[in-house]
């Protein structure tokens, strides 16, 4: 005889089931949602490293194109360079032939009263000066035009001379050499120079200061150095610019 199973025992089975079925559908659902979240995890990082490599590229073509447009707005900044650099020589070589007639003539006294130095006849006072200390004889003729600028060095003001003739000006600043040892009524010694241009001048004043340099002369506005040679005779250098100097401070530290 089959016996019903009861009520109870019913639930009791299918509560089991239930719960057998509940644990399988569980674990059926984080397998599943593991494998899609690995899925999609890698998906995802595929396409990231993707849009990585596309970026990198993309911007790295932006670098080497910048790197390009720099090297070349380098190759211009020099090239301008350059050329700013031979105007600048050229316009000074200009300004310096300019000066070709010109010399300086450091301390020759002013006129004692103020009066007399209002009216001082510069051209007058300068041919006197040749003459006396000289010996060389300037006309009125050989004169341009003379006076005297800046501020006052040893109690005198510079004497600019313009000539008109540039035999005579070279015959006056060839006649320097006998002002050595001369002085005017201050103790202080009478000097010619050529009218340099300020880099010009600058340049001669830095080539002096040079402990291998042992005189220095300009002629025509053109810059020379005598060097002193370790166990060889003195050599003559002309100055054209810093790197001339550069050159001669190397070889003075080898």
């Amino acid at each position: 005889m089959t016996t019903t199973p009861s009520t109870r025992e019913v639930k009791r089975v299918s509560d089991l089931v239930d719960s057998q079925l509940r644990l399988s559908f569980d674990k059926l659902k984080e397998e599943f949602l593991g494998a899609v979240k690995q899925d999609i995890l890698a998906a995802i990082k595929a396409e990231v490293r993707h849009e990585l490599d596309q970026f990198k590229s993309s911007f790295q073509a932006e670098i080497d194109e910048l790197k390009h447009t720099l090297v070349e707005k380098d190759e211009e900044l020099t090239t301008l360079k350059v050329r700013l650099a031979e105007a600048e020589s050229h316009a000074d070589r200009n300004e310096q032939y300019s000066r070709k007639h010109c010399l300086l003539v450091f301390g020759i006294p002013p006129p004692p009263s103020p009066e007399e130095r209002k009216s001082e006849d510069c051209a007058s006072t300068f041919m006197d000066f040749t003459r006396k200390h000289l010996d060389v004889s300037v006309q009125r003729s050989d004169i341009d035009i003379a006076h005297r600028v800046g501020r006052p060095r040893d109690g005198a003001h510079t004497v600019i001379v313009k000539f008109t003739n540039y035999a005579k000006r070279q015959e006056v600043y060839k006649a320097k050499k006998r002002l050595k040892g001369k002085t005017n009524s201050t103790g202080k010694p009478y000097i010619i120079r050529e009218n340099l241009t300020k880099r010009n001048l600058e340049l001669c004043n830095s080539a002096k200061r040079l402990p291998s340099v042992s005189s220095a002369w300009t002629q025509d506005g053109k810059i020379f150095v005598k060097v002193n040679c370790e166990g060889g005779d003195p050599e003559i250098h002309r100055i054209t610019g810093p790197t001339d100097i550069h050159q001669l401070e190397l070889m003075a530290n080898k």
